[in-house]
């Protein structure tokens, strides 16, 4: 398998820790009661199609807090990993020797945009729950919103499931990120289909179980690398 440029690695890390999607829009709830839920930690293992590679094997473990995520490409074993929390994190570059930090809530793509990144988003996503906190939205049924560290994140449910999320800056305008769920065992996604700007793409889930958080992993003393990602 080729790999990809470690730009685009970048771009999986970001897209499976936050995830994305396409053709959200208003709907009315069919039937079901909204799937509020308090986030437990979990491990969960996807098929990762996206910017250009397709069969990657995504491992995500989380607990609303921290958040860490390895991306592995066939026998070239892991070529990626991050690790997050509320204050920031960490990128590691597989073959690198050095680590790169990422500031609190967002992580860089090439071309000069960012990705909202936050650990409570990402496992609020793959674990298909909707924050007490959210509230209807009266001009778009089915929906919800609630704001979250300077963010607006909407959810769409749908037969008692979030069948859509999109997160937008602040009150408006067009959607950072957007992700459709389907396929759901009870209310974990079993399919995330996502866009975030120019790339979109698809997770598939293979495994989820509920896990303790694993330890701070060691690289993330390592010194900061040099130069551009």
């Amino acid at each position: 398998m080729r790999l990809a440029r470690p730009g685009a690695l970048t771009t999986l890390v970001a897209l499976t820790l936050a995830c994305a999607g396409t053709g959200a829009g208003p709907a009315a709830v069919r039937s079901g009661p909204v799937p509020f839920g308090k986030l437990r930690p979990f491990a969960s293992l996807y098929r990762l199609d996206c910017c250009g590679q397709r069969g990657l094997l995504a491992t995500v473990r989380g607990d609303g807090e921290q958040l860490s995520v390895a991306v592995a490409a066939g026998p070239a074993g892991t070529v990626v990993e991050g690790w997050l929390s509320a204050d920031g994190g960490w990128l590691r570059n597989g073959g690198e020797r050095c680590v790169r930090p990422l500031a609190p809530g967002t992580l860089p793509l090439p071309g000069g945009a960012a990705l909202p990144l936050d650990p409570w988003l990402a496992a609020t996503l793959v674990s298909g729950t909707v924050p007490p906190a959210a509230v209807p939205m009266p001009a778009h049924a089915g929906w919800l919103t609630a704001r979250v560290r300077g963010l607006t994140v909407r959810w769409r449910v749908s037969a008692g499931v979030v069948a859509a999320v999109e997160v937008v800056r602040g009150d408006g305008g067009e959607p950072l990120l957007e992700v459709a769920l389907d396929e759901h065992h009870g209310r974990v996604p079993g399919r995330l289909r996502f866009r975030a700007g120019r790339e979109a793409g698809e997770l598939r889930l293979v495994e989820w179980r509920e896990a303790a958080l694993p330890g701070t992993p060691e690289w993330i003393g390592w010194q900061t690398c040099e130069g551009p990602q």
